[in-house]
């Protein structure tokens, strides 16, 4: 939704019905449909100097994790195998 508002193209459509709409309040009897337009308009035309003034803060620096995440899976069998598996994640080995 910020793209679309933040949009130089909707800026212009908003400022085309703003300025439509104004003219079509003066010279309807209706004030009904005109008055929605310009409210929109005006919503949309604010709306985009709101978000052009507080830019978004989305910087993405690393597209990997900072911090490691190791898990660990120890299965212990008290049966007749006498081995214990470990299973590391993300490091693609297994040791047995």
């Amino acid at each position: 939704m910020r793209k679309i508002i933040e949009n130089y193209i909707t800026l212009s459509v908003a400022l085309v019905g703003f300025i439509g709409g104004g003219i079509w309040v003066f010279q309807s009897e209706s004030i009904q449909e005109p008055l929605i337009l310009v409210i929109g308009s005006l919503i949309t035309i604010v709306g985009f100097f709101i978000l052009k003034a507080f830019p978004e803060n989305n910087t993405v620096q690393n597209k990997t994790p900072t911090t490691s995440i190791k898990k660990e899976q120890n299965i212990n069998n008290n049966g007749n195998v006498n081995k214990q598996i470990n299973i590391n994640e993300n490091q693609g080995r297994i040791q047995m």
